[in-house]
């Protein structure tokens, strides 16, 4: 997992400074395992100057239903 997380910070800092971002967002499957892979995530974009402030949905993955319904209310 700490291999998991320094990958998904090299993924996400493109994006992250591209749009100058300061938070993201985690959401679905991945936001179950985020304790184990938190500490390599954050340490990695910190280490990169890209400090951000990392939230994890309470919807979980019940986010992608909730939004396509909400497209017919």
């Amino acid at each position: 997992f700490d291999e998991y997380g320094t990958r998904l910070a090299e993924f996400l800092l493109p994006v992250l400074s591209a749009f100058g971002s300061r938070s993201v967002v985690l959401g679905g499957n991945i936001s179950r395992a985020y304790n184990l892979f938190s500490a390599s995530l954050e340490r990695t974009l910190a280490g990169c100057g890209m400090p951000v402030d990392v939230k994890v949905s309470s919807l979980m993955d019940n986010a992608a239903m909730i939004g396509a319904a909400s497209l017919f209310l």
